[in-house]
Formats: C-alpha cells, sequence, structure tokens
C-alpha cells in the first residue's frame, strides 16, 4: 500500500567550511533552522554548483543572515558569509559511507540547526526545493523528507528513485518493488528512496546515534534479505525500525546528473505504468494551500 501526501501547487576528507541559515517562520510556530551538507571528489557538477548557489542568494534576498551555530553576527546584514558559510562540505574518496557519516558528525556537534539537508552533488534542484520539503516536513509526523529523482538511463531504463519492501514471494523473489505512479506533484510515503536529497530532523539523527554502534552510527554498506545494499538503503532501513518514517515529494522535479540529466519528463517519455490505486492520506486545503488532516 502506498500513502500518499497530496499537495496544493505552491511556490575521508577534509572539513572545509561550516555554518547554517535561516528559513522563514512557518505559520505554526518559530523558525527552522537548517544545514546545508554535501561531499564530493574534489569537483562538482557545475549545474549542483549553480543549484547552491541560487539557493544561497535567494535565501539572501528574502532578507535572512547567515550565522555560525544559530547565532546571529552582529551588525550584518543579509550577505553570504566569507569564511562561515552556509553549508558543511567535505572533500571525500571513494568511502561513500564514512563521509555521510562525517557531515552528520559535524551536523551534529557543531550546529545547533533543527534539520540536515544532505545533498549528492550530481542533483540538480531550484530556489524552491528546500521550502517544497520544508513545507512537509514535521518533527513528529514527518521527520524525513526527499526529493524524488530518478536513475538509468542510456542502456537502462530510466526508473523513480523510490521504493517499498514487499513480500519476496509476491515479486518474483525481490524483496524491493519501485514505486511507478503517483499523483502528480504528491508526497508518498515509502520505505527506502536515494540519498541525493535528504532532509532530515536533528532528533533522527540523535536516536540512531544512540542506537547502533560507531564508527556507522548512521550509514554503512549492508545486507538486507540477501541482498547487498548501499549505505543510503541502511539509513533508511535503520529509521524505519525506529519508528520514523520516510516521506518522497514528488514535486521537487530535481536533475540527477549521469554524463546527461535526467527529469520526471523523461521517465514519462519512456512510458509508465497507469496510475495506481493509492491510499490518500492527506489532502490539502486548496484555499491557504496547508495540509489538513
Amino acid at each position: 500500500m502506498v500513502l500518499v501526501l497530496l499537495l496544493g501547487q505552491g511556490p575521508s576528507g577534509t572539513l572545509r567550511r561550516m555554518g547554517e541559515h535561516k528559513i522563514p517562520k512557518k505559520a505554526t510556530g518559530g523558525p527552522t533552522r537548517v544545514c546545508v551538507a554535501y561531499m564530493h571528489p574534489g569537483v562538482v557538477e557545475g549545474r549542483f554548483a549553480q543549484s547552491l548557489i541560487t539557493t544561497i542568494l535567494q535565501d539572501a534576498g528574502r532578507k535572512q543572515r547567515f550565522h555560525p551555530n544559530g547565532q546571529p553576527i552582529p551588525g550584518t546584514g543579509p550577505r553570504i558569509a566569507r569564511g562561515v558559510g552556509a553549508y558543511v562540505q567535505l572533500e571525500s574518496g571513494p568511502r561513500v559511507a564514512a563521509g555521510r557519516n562525517i557531515l552528520v558528525k559535524q551536523f551534529l556537534d557543531h550546529t545547533t540547526c533543527d534539520y540536515l539537508w544532505m545533498l549528492d552533488a550530481d542533483i540538480v534542484f531550484d530556489t524552491l526545493t528546500l521550502d517544497k520539503l520544508l513545507e512537509v516536513a514535521d518533527p513528529v509526523e514527518r521527520p524525513i523528507v526527499c526529493g524524488l529523482y530518478y536513475g538509468g538511463g542510456r542502456s537502462n531504463p530510466i526508473s523513480p528513485i523510490m521504493y517499498n519492501l514487499v513480500d519476496p514471494a509476491t515479486n518474483d523473489g525481490n524483496p524491493v518493488k519501485t514505486i511507478k505512479s503517483w499523483p502528480k506533484g504528491s508526497v508518498v510515503k515509502a520505505d527506502a528512496t536515494g540519498g541525493g536529497c535528504i532532509l532530515a530532523h536533528r532528533s533522527v539523527f540523535e536516536k540512531l546515534r544512540e542506537v547502533y554502534p560507531p564508527p556507522h552510527h548512521w550509514f554503512m554498506e549492508s545486507v538486507y534479505n540477501g541482498m547487498e545494499f548501499g549505505e543510503d538503503w541502511t539509513f533508511f532501513l535503520r529509521t524505519g525500525q525506529q519508528g520514523f518514517p520516510l516521506y518522497v515529494h514528488t514535486g521537487t522535479n530535481l536533475g540527477h546528473c549521469k554524463t546527461f540529466e535526467i527529469r520526471e519528463q523523461n521517465y514519462h517519455n519512456e512510458g509508465s505504468d497507469a496510475t495506481e490505486v493509492l491510499d490518500i492520506t492527506w489532502a490539502p486545503d486548496p484555499e491557504a494551500g496547508v495540509v489538513t488532516m
């Protein structure tokens, strides 16, 4: 069964720099602080860099302040601070799990941010992506909200990176089933997705650090039901085991750069399955554009 949240249309390496930025106040609470984190092998995809730069510039244009560890810099106006970035970034080798774990540790130990927004350096996003994720996120109800992107291409079919765990006997012996259709722009409850665009609340990482032993509190390669899984899958398996639901926002329109860029339209151009019958758990208030139970 696929649970869906329907939304209305709305607007091993060296640690280099660290910081955070403040998002506009939610209607139901105070300001939410987000730490943006990514790692790379020494270079990043140019379209990723442009996405990050334009997001930071837009935040500055809305007169937000960039500041270290939740403390405003006295006497400064909106700016991209020099030496105090809006992100944690790590130049990493091929040990992806170790790199992700370093980023999480720095987030927990050296910032007071509420959420970690972990990005892969081959993801393309726009200035509304973070706002869309935060509109859905909730520390208790939806502590993990990820953006949907696609894999494959060239010799392999393009496929959404969004999955449910199922009884292998019902899926040709495979415990993993790809979610292939959904109402446009909806937010889908899933068991796993890729690690390219993860927004997760601080409490998620704190709980996993309590439960799972070092040095791999959060990410590591693992085996489930006889299948090998990457470090991102392990993270989602662990969060699920600890009672943290995962939601995937299908309205973020992320690009995935694998020599060429893969977007939702590429998937539809190849022909996708007929829309499944879904369990719609929440629906929007079309007037206010807010989610109602």
